[in-house]
């Protein structure tokens, strides 16, 4: 059970990072950088998910974009990813807490089948969310080298180059999907039989014989005489089948048993028995 909560812990520890680093990948400018070195003033031109930004060393200045449909479609593409992206992280995050081990949320500490299902239920979250940023950094990236290599631009014409953002994105992913993975090696440990809670021993300590005329000597006396009406019962049962005997019997529902009369062959006199079986 250790095993299990520690790799439930780092895999919680790593995908929470992932998701904080995919948040800031979200809100940062730098996807695509340009510096205009032909410039008077050398100027950094940053191309963002929510605006554009000029870097002019001591000022920044920022333009957010009037409308998501007059955005190109990678970007459109992007912004819509990476925002589902950090939605699942902070699901993942929810419902990993809530099927660790360790924890006291759906039934405690012990291995039942609520935890282990928010557990690899956060796990895919957190692998959904990598495929998620990582799908949107690749594009981008993709993008920036045809135009880096493109033949029709002159070569003293500035060039786009890899922004900030990317990096930390495809990080990002990394850290999602080896956190996922890791939740969902400690759910399949989880699974295989060892690894539950310990089973409860339980121990007999032999008890001295009940004093006559206590409540336990009397217990016993019942239980005694329910024994030996059980023995009875068998033993009539068994007769009830013997060609020597002849019965007739009525049920009884409310009691679910049987009233038999029979007369038994080998009693003195034929004497009737009524017995309930």
């Amino acid at each position: 059970m250790a095993r299990v909560c520690d790799l439930q812990l780092v895999g919680l520890a790593v995908s929470v990072c992932g998701w904080l680093l995919a948040c800031v990948t979200t809100v940062l400018p730098h996807w695509q950088s340009l510096n205009s070195d032909i410039a008077p003033l050398a100027e950094n031109f940053l191309i963002g998910l929510w605006g554009s930004c000029v870097d002019q060393g001591d000022n920044i200045q920022c333009r957010d974009y009037e409308s998501l449909m007059d955005l190109i479609p990678t970007l459109q593409m992007a912004r819509i990813l990476m925002c589902a992206a950090d939605v699942l992280g902070l699901v993942g995050t929810l419902l990993t807490a809530l099927g660790m081990r360790c924890t006291t949320f759906l039934g405690g500490g012990g291995n039942t089948t609520h935890k282990r299902a928010a557990s690899l239920a956060g796990a895919l979250a957190f692998l959904v969310a990598s495929a998620a940023v990582m799908a949107p950094v690749c594009t981008v990236a993709m993008d920036t080298v045809a135009l880096f290599f493109d033949k029709n631009i002159p070569d003293y014409v500035p060039r786009w180059e890899f922004g900030e953002a990317l990096f930390a994105g495809w990080m990002a992913s990394f850290l999602l999907f080896a956190g996922g993975l890791t939740l969902v090696v400690a759910a399949c440990l989880a699974k295989r039989p060892g690894h539950g809670p310990p089973a409860r021993s339980v121990r007999r300590i032999a008890r001295p014989p009940p004093a006559a005329g206590s409540p336990e000597a009397g217990d016993a006396f019942k239980q005694q005489r329910r024994v030996e009406m059980s023995e009875l019962q068998t033993v009539l049962q068994r007769d009830l089948a013997s060609p020597n005997t002849s019965f007739s019997s009525s049920s009884l529902s409310s009691t679910r048993k049987a009233k038999v009369n029979f007369l038994d062959a080998n009693a003195p006199n034929g004497r009737a028995v009524s017995v309930y079986v």
